[in-house]
């Protein structure tokens, strides 16, 4: 039974690298590496993590943002009228 169980979990590690590594391997440039990510900006009842990198777009003209400086050097951001996104890369 042991030797199943671990079969199962080499079998298993096997397929996620196999997967992960595909993603990337085609030849044609195409990776995760180069990804872009949008997220909606909330109105601020809820705020949104800024990380290094992060690009704060407007959506709609009139946008107003309220960016919070946390004491251990995080930011947040939320938006206080009109409409944005992040994109982060």
């Amino acid at each position: 039974m042991k030797n199943i169980n671990i079969f199962k979990l080499s079998l298993a590690t096997l397929l996620t690298i196999t997967i992960f590594t595909g993603c990337g391997g085609g030849g044609d440039g195409a990776s995760f590496e180069n990804s872009e990510t949008l997220i909606t900006l909330q109105n601020c009842e809820t705020y949104t993590d800024i990380l290094a990198g992060d690009l704060v777009v407007q959506d709609s003209t009139n946008t107003s943002i309220k960016t919070v400086f946390n004491t251990d050097g995080s930011k947040k951001v939320c938006v206080l009228t009109g409409s944005a996104h992040i994109v982060r890369q």
